[in-house]
């Protein structure tokens, strides 16, 4: 948006509250994304344009504190500064959406659109910095049409032509090889305090004008072969302004919430006035509210965000972000199931390893077991825990003196919890298996299949307001697991020796869509991931009349691709799906297994196991522990 007048030196003093830039300390960044980019006008401006004071240039912004932008960039780690100081934010005050197409195609220094002072500080365009050469890793943001609201008022430019060049500027994007967009579509300018005195035009002559640019833009973007994941301003203005307590606003009602201002406007920023009725006809002339506090007003000055409307700006932005990991991960949990199934079945083989079964015994075997696992949340950079538990049951026969035949059932629970968010996984299924043992070599394999239900609560803030998406879906997993090892050393109470194992394991989730009406309920598409895992490592059993300890240690290989795996996603209230990173397929790590055996009688026995992963990266660790009892007839 444009700025006003205010170039006096009367009003040099106050600059320093209006006009700084906040530089964001370098950080490790995210693993999804590699970068971050933003593009538009002053609601996204950092410092781009710069205005003197105390015999320097200052960066020029129109808030109190950080932006949506540098608080989404802070979050996911990235150093964030205005494209003229070398950064990533190539937004600058008083663009229109011509101006942003240019921010992003310009192969020469560009004109911004705004007050004649301004006129020589030309600026530089993402084309000239990347040489028409995008980063397909980072992420790209779009927030503009703000000053092309003023421009539709006057007659002076069409909500096509907008839309226009504000999708031309994704689509060039794309054509340089972006592939995650986000654009941010225009807030009701008919709401803000500053609004009717600055452009123009009535309250409803300004919402309807907005609302008209950004059905354009959501036209064109429909017409778009780019990735582009839209998201409303439009509405979350609207929804706060109708509640401000519930955000966190103090003593702000919703009648208020359009006449009142943090600052007044003047001479920084934009007016915080009431029309001329001279020249808006019908204008809404109710005297302005100048609080002082952002936590008292969603405006700063009479047309930009507060710090505390920034902040639930960004909350919502990340919302859809962390939705693409969070969502993503179901498969994971999935796997997790199989994987403990695997376990239980194959501590029940070993706890048989070398003994000597007579041909027509049957064994019966159940337990339980408390698992918990991490999933890494790239958005947030941590690990969150999945933890739940297991039960099962389950019976093997011995066909001849060296191989058994089994079957199992396993139920289990868990949740996963991310920030806010509860998913809840409830899953049944089954495996049958196999186990060969000789003299010194033992083999086993099970072959698993699980129904999974997915009760998912998808909690995030906004602003101060925690909110809970509810939705469920469905899912199955199928699994081959194998493993084969050779007693090297063999005294009779002691053996020990390699052990090798693989597996394969492919998990599918139904997609589906968010039970709320809310603006930021969301739909998402299905998702299918393959498992596939090779071991080597060693063992050891020692064993005595009535006791047995095993203990194994191996190093377990990721054989997926370490390519980043999407999935797709949109608004409910938008009707074009998109699709963000879930997260990265491979993760390698050292596995540990203890495993101690008793026997009460000759024919039943208790046993108990710890099983331990280290992962190597992202610090998704796995551990269960498991009771037991194993009885034979």
């Amino acid at each position: 948006m444009k700025a006003v007048p205010f170039l006096s030196p009367s009003c040099r003093k106050v600059l320093s509250i209006a006009a700084f830039s906040l530089i964001l300390s370098p950080v490790k960044a995210n693993e999804l994304y590699s970068q971050f980019y933003s593009f538009g006008d002053s609601i996204s401006d950092t410092g781009n344009l710069k205005v003197p004071y105390a015999g320097r240039l200052v960066p020029l912004k129109f808030s109190d504190k950080t932006l949506y932008n540098q608080n989404i960039a802070g979050t996911m780690g990235f150093d964030f500064r205005p494209s003229m100081d070398g950064g990533n934010n190539f937004s600058v005050s008083g663009n229109s959406s011509e101006e942003i197409l240019l921010s992003v195609t310009s192969d020469t220094p560009y004109v911004p659109l705004n007050l004649d002072f301004f006129k020589n500080q030309k600026q530089d365009s993402f084309f000239m910095r990347s040489h028409g050469q995008a980063d397909k890793k980072a992420m790209y943001m779009i927030l503009g049409g703000s000053n092309d609201v003023e421009f539709v008022t006057n007659d002076a430019r069409t909500p096509l032509k907008a839309a226009q060049d504000l999708t031309g500027a994704a689509n060039a994007l794309h054509s340089y090889g972006a592939r995650y967009i986000i654009m941010l579509n225009v807030p009701n300018l008919g709401e803000t305090p500053g609004g009717e005195h600055l452009l123009g035009g009535t309250r409803d002559r300004l919402r309807m004008v907005s609302k008209a640019i950004d059905d354009a833009v959501l036209a064109e973007v429909q017409k778009s072969t780019a990735n582009i994941l839209y998201l409303s301003l439009y509405g979350l203005v609207k929804e706060v302004s109708g509640n401000p307590a519930a955000f966190g606003f103090v003593d702000l009602s919703a009648e208020n919430a359009d006449i009142t201002c943090m600052v007044s406007g003047t001479p920084t920023g934009v007016p915080c006035e009431k029309p001329d009725p001279g020249i808006v006809k019908g204008g809404d002339d109710r005297d302005r509210i100048i609080t002082g506090v952002a936590q008292k007003s969603l405006f700063w000055d009479g047309l930009h965000p507060s710090s505390a409307m920034h902040k639930i700006g960004s909350d919502y932005i990340l919302s859809a972000i962390r939705a693409a990991t969070e969502v993503g991960s179901l498969p994971r949990i999935a796997d997790s199931h199989s994987t403990t199934l695997d376990s239980s079945i194959f501590n029940e083989l070993a706890l048989h390893r070398w003994k000597d079964a007579e041909p027509g015994t049957l064994s019966f075997f159940g337990g339980g077991a408390g698992v918990e696992n991490q999933i890494y949340d790239a958005v947030g950079r941590k690990a969150n825990d999945n933890k739940g538990f297991v039960i099962h049951a389950g019976l093997h026969y011995q066909l001849t003196e060296e191989l058994k035949l089994g079957a199992a059932l396993q139920g289990a629970e868990t949740h996963y919890k991310p920030e806010q968010s509860d998913y809840k996984t409830n899953s049944i299924g089954g495996s049958l298996f196999t186990s060969y043992q000789g003299d010194r070599f033992f083999s086993n394999t099970a072959l698993n299949y699980l129904d999974l239900d997915y009760n998912n609560k998808r909690g995030f803030h906004l602003g101060a307001l925690t909110r809970k998406e509810s939705s469920s879906s469905s899912g199955k997993l199928y699994g081959l697991t194998m493993d084969a090892g050779y007693a090297l050393y063999d005294n009779g109470q002691l053996k020990a020796g390699p052990i090798v194992s693989a597996s394969y394991h492919k998990s599918s989730v139904d997609g589906f869509t968010e039970s709320g009406d809310n603006l930021s309920s969301m739909v998402f598409g299905d998702q299918e991931l393959d498992f596939k895992n090779a071991a080597a490592g060693v063992f050891l059993d020692a064993i005595n009349d009535k006791t047995r300890l095993g203990i194994q240690i191996d190093y377990n290989k990721d054989l997926n691709d370490d390519d980043l795996r999407t999935i797709q996603l949109r608004q409910k209230i938008i009707p074009r799906m998109a699709y963000l990173p879930a997260d990265i397929s491979s993760s390698d790590a050292w596995r540990m297994k203890v495993r101690v055996g008793h026997s009460l009688t000759s024919d039943v026995e208790v046993y108990g196991s710890y099983q331990f992963s280290k992962a190597d990266d992202n610090q998704t660790d796995y551990q269960a522990l498991q009771l037991g009892i194993s009885w034979s007839i």
